[in-house]
C-alpha cells in the first residue's frame, strides 16, 4: 500500500489540481508532474504532519513562501509555495511520512481562467478548487486549526469573518498573486460566499463539505441549482 493516494481533477481550460492524501502507511512518495502548456500559475500547498517534503519547480528546489507551524493540534501545520510565470515546465515532489496525517495539493491555473468564467465546473471540481482556495486564504491570514477534513470549528469561521472584511485591494501578496490568475467575477462570488458562510456558521460546527457545497451553489456551478433557477 502506498503512503499516499493520488487524485487528479481537471477542468478544461481553467485548472488542473493534483491531490495526495496520506493513507496511514509509512514511506516516501516521489512524484513528477508535467506542467500544462498554457499554465500561468503553480501553487503547492502542504498540510499536516509529514516529516519531510521537497518541492522542485523546473528542477530548482523551492522553499515555502509561507509556513504555519503546528499549533498543538495534529495536522495543523501548513506550507504554501507559489510561482507565476511564462516558462513553468515541471513540478517534482518528494514527501516522507511515518504514517502521519498529511495532504499535498498542486494547483495549475491556466491562462483561460482569467478570461472565461462561464464554463461550468463539475461538482467535484468546484468543491476541490474551493477547498484549496479556502485553506490558502486562511493560511495566508494566519488562521490555525483548519482541519484537512471533517468539521470546521466555529472559531475558524469567526476569524474568517474578521479577515474577510479587509480591503481586498490590499491583500497579502501570496493571496493576490494566486487570485490574479482567475476571472474577477469568480473571485467576487467566492469572497461573497465566504463572508456569508462566516456569518451563518459563526456559532456552530459544520462539515467542510457542507460549506463547499453552499459556496459552489453561489458561484453558479451547481447543476441542480442551475435547473432550479
Amino acid at each position: 500500500m502506498s503512503a499516499f493516494d493520488r487524485s487528479d481533477t481537471r477542468s478544461d481550460g481553467l485548472f488542473v489540481l493534483t491531490e495526495l492524501d496520506s493513507t496511514g502507511e509509512a514511506g516516501e512518495y516521489d512524484l513528477e508532474i508535467p506542467v500544462e502548456g498554457d499554465v500561468a500559475t503553480i501553487a503547492v500547498m502542504i498540510e499536516g504532519d509529514a516529516l519531510d517534503t521537497s518541492v522542485e519547480i523546473d528542477k530548482e528546489r523551492i522553499g515555502p513562501d509561507l509556513q504555519m507551524d503546528r499549533t498543538g493540534e495534529r495536522g495543523s501545520a501548513r506550507k504554501l509555495i507559489l510561482r507565476v510565470g511564462d516558462k513553468l515546465n515541471s513540478v517534482r515532489l518528494k514527501i516522507w511520512t511515518q504514517g502521519q496525517k498529511a495532504k499535498v495539493s498542486i494547483l495549475q491555473i491556466l491562462r483561460g481562467f482569467a478570461k472565461d468564467f462561464k464554463k461550468r465546473l463539475s461538482c467535484t471540481a468546484c468543491k476541490r478548487l474551493i477547498r484549496f482556495l479556502l485553506v490558502w486564504i486562511a493560511t495566508s491570514f494566519g488562521i490555525p486549526n483548519l482541519p484537512i477534513d471533517g468539521q470546521i470549528p466555529a472559531s475558524v469561521w469567526r476569524r474568517l469573518q474578521e479577515v474577510l472584511n479587509v480591503n481586498w485591494n490590499a491583500l497579502p501578496p501570496i493571496i493576490a498573486k494566486l487570485l490574479a490568475g482567475m476571472h474577477g467575477a469568480f473571485i467576487d462570488k467566492l469572497i461573497d460566499g465566504l463572508k456569508w458562510l462566516s456569518v451563518i456558521f459563526d456559532d456552530m460546527y459544520k462539515p467542510i463539505d457542507t460549506a463547499l457545497e453552499k459556496i459552489c451553489r453561489g458561484l453558479g456551478f451547481c447543476a441542480e441549482a442551475a435547473k432550479a433557477s
